[in-house]
């Protein structure tokens, strides 16, 4: 397929990002019809990446003013 990114370095570092777990979330309801339960995974990879850039960023700024 044209276009597809077969690289593992490069898909490990999409990864990381919440962007590639929304638009595989998007692209299975819109294409596939799928429902809550078949894309819960990358619903919960989202919010956990979330959680850790939040932390991260709260730590970050309390050592910054202290």
């Amino acid at each position: 397929m044209p276009g597809t990114i077969t690289n593992p370095v490069l898909l490990f570092i999409a990864d990381l990002f919440p962007m590639a777990h929304a638009m595989d979330a998007m692209m299975s309801v819109i294409f596939y019809h799928a429902g809550l339960s078949d894309v819960i995974m990358a619903l919960l990879t989202m919010l956990l990446i979330g959680i850790i850039a939040m932390g991260l960023g709260i730590n970050l700024i309390e050592r910054r003013n202290q």
